[in-house]
């Protein structure tokens, strides 16, 4: 599809409504692994697209990063889960499969900063991935999970990641 709007929604130069057309667009040589810009937006690649079709890339990119034991690879897990968007986070376990994260989130009053009238505290919950092509996946949560909690949830969650878990801090 392809969609023309005039310069500044220019409604004197005539171009005032909208109509669909199916249109064919003739590349030169073959796309390969080129991304496609859409409305100065949306970008698509075909790297994991069944051809002729295009993937929509996401909030972490074309190419996300693998699973990972790294900073940059937590980070993209925590953006990747439903928490607040200034939701800090601290590592408990990794391997190549499995990431246990503790992920604390401020509350408290709106106001200044942490005082005499003012006070401020955070909420703690742990988080168990599990690797995936493109990224760690939630798999659960609990907030006190040690092994007997996360083998309520996953069996085959292993013990080494488990089994030396300190208590959750409450923040």
């Amino acid at each position: 599809m392809v969609t023309y709007e005039s310069p500044s929604q220019d409604r004197e130069a005539g171009c005032t409504g909208t109509q669909r057309v199916e249109a064919t667009v003739e590349l030169g040589e073959p796309l390969s692994s080129r991304r496609v810009l859409v409305n100065n937006w949306h970008v698509y690649t075909p790297v994991g697209a069944n051809p002729p079709d295009l993937r929509p890339c996401g909030e972490n990119g074309c190419d996300p990063t693998p699973p990972r034991c790294t900073s940059s690879s937590y980070r993209q897990a925590v953006n990747d889960t439903d928490v607040p968007q200034h939701t800090a986070w601290e590592e408990r376990g990794c391997d190549d499969t499995w990431l246990v994260l503790d992920l604390t989130t401020r509350m408290g009053p709106v106001c200044g900063g942490p005082g005499d009238d003012c006070s401020s505290s955070g909420l703690s919950q742990r988080w168990f991935y599990r690797a995936d092509p493109s990224g760690w996946r939630p798999v659960a949560t609990n907030g006190h999970a040690g092994c007997a909690g996360i083998h309520k949830v996953l069996p085959e969650w292993p013990v080494r990641l488990c089994e030396e878990l300190p208590p959750l801090d409450r923040g």
